[in-house]
């Protein structure tokens, strides 16, 4: 395959990850639709804390998403997508996840990454001298 690695640490645990596949990202984003309309359907609700819950369900799912896709790339063991997604939820904890799914995302290039480099230029710019 040629799709880019790298090694996710966390807790002084590493793992390989890799970008996702042209068909990963297509299932991605018919997920996001998926969890977009389970959204609207909930949006009569009045009450904040249902509202909040659904949308941290959705992020941690979504990045579950991600990072499950990302393994199953470097997984020899043939278990299913879905099997591996619900492993990941039911041992990655939420910080570590957001993390993953972050590399798989500037690895998969659907994200820009930030560098230093970058965050220091764009606070570097010249001011116009004065006449």
């Amino acid at each position: 395959m040629f799709l880019k690695q790298t090694e996710f640490t966390c807790n002084k645990q590493s793992i390989m990850l890799s970008e996702l596949t042209a068909l990963q990202r297509v299932e991605y984003f018919d997920h996001l639709v998926r969890q977009t309309e389970l959204t609207e359907q909930n949006e009569n609700t009045e009450q904040n804390l249902k509202r909040t819950a659904l949308y941290v369900r959705m992020n941690i799912e979504s990045n579950a998403f991600l990072v499950s896709r990302s393994l199953l790339n470097l997984s020899s063991d043939g278990g299913t997508a879905k099997e591996l997604q619900d492993c990941v939820l039911n041992t990655w904890p939420p910080g570590a996840l957001e993390l993953a799914a972050k590399e798989v995302l500037i690895l998969s290039d659907m994200q820009l990454g930030t560098t230093e480099d970058d965050s220091t230029e764009q606070n570097n710019v010249p001011e116009p001298a004065e006449k």
